[in-house]
């Protein structure tokens, strides 16, 4: 959970400028399985493990490339860390990870459309966040996520 929690991290940063990405991203994800999980009938406790998936395909995709230590034992690229995940869940639970792949699935259906320009963060919230209220009391975590 460190190591989610690191990286989910490093994303936040990334949208240090404009945070309202970020708060669309995670708004995204978690809609995304909180809707899914009761159509194909999966259990609602398992949608916060599944949203740090959505965070960690979104992280490797982000980072492709990138090598990544795991406690100094082996060394994996950035892009094959969601597919550890899901072994590591397999290997540990022994079931298939159902659940790991519907996080990897809608992290990879965000990034697409946000790649592709389908999905951009709405008005109404960019107007929010632009209110000086919001700029004035944000300021302090900007200056700390640079």
């Amino acid at each position: 959970m460190q190591f989610v929690w690191q990286h989910m991290g490093q994303l936040e940063r990334l949208s240090s400028k404009n945070p309202e990405d970020f708060v669309v991203m995670t708004v995204f994800g978690a809609l995304a399985l909180i809707l899914l999980y009761p159509v194909l009938g999966i259990s609602m406790k398992m949608v916060g493990h599944n949203l740090a998936t959505f965070y960690v395909y979104i992280w490797a995709r982000t980072f492709e490339g990138s090598d990544v230590n795991f406690m100094d034992f082996f060394t994996l690229k950035a892009e094959m860390m969601p597919w550890f995940f899901c072994l590591q869940t397999f290997l540990l639970e022994q079931e298939v990870p159902l659940a790991d792949l519907i996080g990897i699935v809608v992290g990879h259906i965000y990034y697409y459309l946000r790649n592709k320009g389908l999905l951009t963060v709405p008005a109404v919230v960019q107007e929010w966040f632009r209110q000086p209220r919001i700029r004035k009391a944000y300021a302090p975590f900007q200056e700390a996520l640079e």
